[in-house]
């Protein structure tokens, strides 16, 4: 099954957490469909939609579905004014013990009750006629809120942004599947902000189609702790993008001092933490395109490996 985006929570979706999806439709016969499922992406009529909501823009009606044990149950039909959906949209979801609780653009909608087995919601499936979809972002809200320090969209600019509402351990692994547009040779920047404080950038990733180099670098205090400066950058390593035209999958690895990234199978470089135990408070991925180019995410997948030093990780980033 084809879908605009498909991916693998870091945790299960339950009680005190909450997604944030983002994006804007197109102009006609718009439509965008969000699933929360028990099973893997692909193999829909086998596991269990506890969650399917389906915005119909032309009709200005929203429909709540659910998928139990083979059969769809009709469960909710909404009147809305959809020509929302054709501006940026972000689409709240929110999770307690019984209940979905859904907002548009920060307005609530209506509950959809949860009735099946006890939940371990962890596939998130987004399809539709979508101009941009640029936020998928999982968050807690509690008993703890996390991330602490929540970086906004809109303000940023991001082509893409996935907060994560847990710290990273050691042995966690993260697959961004993505397709990029525009310009051949813009850039490409994945960064990684301080959970605690959005300024510092502790693990700042960019591709330079240009120059056929990959930038690691950090952004942190120096002198002033209320200033954050760019440090050295490492460039040394391979640059295996010779054919932006397909989509490619990236997976990246993260150990207790360091992240590293693959491609195509392929290790492609280290990059040691510049702040001594930051791992946990490492936020999810905010990623743009620079200078013409433009980032499609079209999947995230996290796994978590029994090795802490992700031994084997690269196997992941292969799209073949």
């Amino acid at each position: 099954m084809s879908v605009l985006f498909q991916g693998k929570l870091i945790e299960n979706l339950s009680f005190g957490h909450l997604l944030q999806i983002g994006g804007r439709a197109e102009n006609k016969d718009s439509w965008l469909s969000i699933s929360l499922a028990l099973g893997g992406c692909g193999e829909v009529e086998m596991f269990d939609i506890p969650f399917h909501m389906l915005v119909d823009v032309a009709n200005e009606k929203i429909e709540f579905k659910q998928l139990l044990n083979g059969q769809w149950l009709e469960v909710d039909s909404e009147e809305f004014e959809t020509e929302k959906f054709r501006q940026h949209f972000s689409v709240t979801i929110a999770v307690d013990e019984k209940k979905f609780y859904v907002a548009i653009n920060g307005e609530s909608l209506t509950f959809v009750r949860y009735t099946g087995p006890q939940m371990k919601l962890a596939y998130l499936m987004i399809d539709g006629n979508l101009i941009t979809l640029n936020q998928v972002d999982h968050r807690k809200y509690f008993a703890l809120t996390w991330p602490p320090a929540q970086i906004c969209q809109g303000k940023d600019g991001l082509d893409f942004t996935h907060d994560i509402p847990c710290p990273l351990q050691p042995g966690n692994i993260m697959v961004l599947t993505m397709k990029l547009l525009g310009k051949a040779d813009g850039w490409l920047r994945i960064n990684f902000h301080n959970a605690t404080n959005s300024k510092r950038i502790e693990v700042h990733i960019n591709l330079r189609f240009n120059l056929r180099q990959i930038i690691r670098n950090s952004k942190l205090p120096k002198k002033n702790p209320d200033v954050v400066e760019w440090g050295d950058e490492e460039t040394k390593g391979d640059f295996p993008f010779d054919d932006i035209s397909k989509p490619f999958k990236l997976a990246l690895g993260f150990t207790k001092k360091s992240v590293k990234m693959a491609k195509d199978g392929i290790f492609l470089f280290k990059y040691g933490y510049r702040t001594a135990h930051v791992l946990p408070r490492l936020t999810g991925a905010k990623i743009t395109g620079q200078y013409g180019m433009i980032a499609r995410v079209l999947g995230v997948e996290h796994l978590l490996s029994d090795n802490p030093k992700c031994k084997g990780f690269e196997q992941y980033s292969d799209s073949s």
